[in-house]
Parts: C-alpha cells; structure tokens; sequence
C-alpha cells in the first residue's frame, strides 16, 4: 500500500542520511523472516519475492533520493523548521518522498 512504501522510503531515507549510499534495506528480509516468519508465515514463503520487490524499490528510489536530499537541505538552510508548500510538493510529486517527513 501507498503508506508501507512511505514507510520504507523513510527508512531508506534515514539510512542515506547516516551514510549509507546504496541499497540496503532489502538484507534486513532475511532476518526479518526468521525472526517473525512464525508469526506471519508469508515472510518465510515468499521472502525471495518479497526481497526483490524492496530491492527493486530501493534502486529506484536510490535514483531520485540524492537529488531530492539536495533540495530538501536547500530548502531548510539557514535554520528553516517549515518546508515551503511548493517544495514538498515537487519532493513528493517527482521524487516521492512522503509528505510528512
């Protein structure tokens, strides 16, 4: 759904910020399987699918996030605690970046 995409764009988000460049939120599906794939067997059953998809997603993702990291710390400069209307719009609309970050 449109909200677990924003959720793991966050993620990835936060990630780039504490340095990591590349994808890398995929790898944590293994984990996430063996930890809670009792409690939601279709992380076990279809892990490889579902590693794919957010790896694919991270790449795409990985695309379009630097330059809009870029225009968002123009944007805040200077010590700005509002993003203008028309920023955030532009970041979500081409770079999808969810409105409430």
């Amino acid at each position: 759904t449109q909200s677990t995409w924003g959720i793991i764009r966050r993620a990835i988000r936060h990630g780039y910020k504490l340095g990591k460049k590349t994808p890398f939120f995929h790898k944590l599906v293994a984990d996430l399987a063996q930890q809670m794939g009792d409690a939601y067997p279709r992380l076990k059953t279809d892990e490889a699918r579902i590693t794919a998809v957010l790896k694919a997603e991270e790449e795409r993702f990985f695309e379009t996030l630097e330059i809009g990291m870029t225009i968002l710390d123009t944007a805040l400069d200077g010590g700005a605690t509002m993003l203008p209307g028309d920023v955030a719009f532009k970041l979500h609309d081409t770079y999808g970046f969810p409105l409430d970050l």
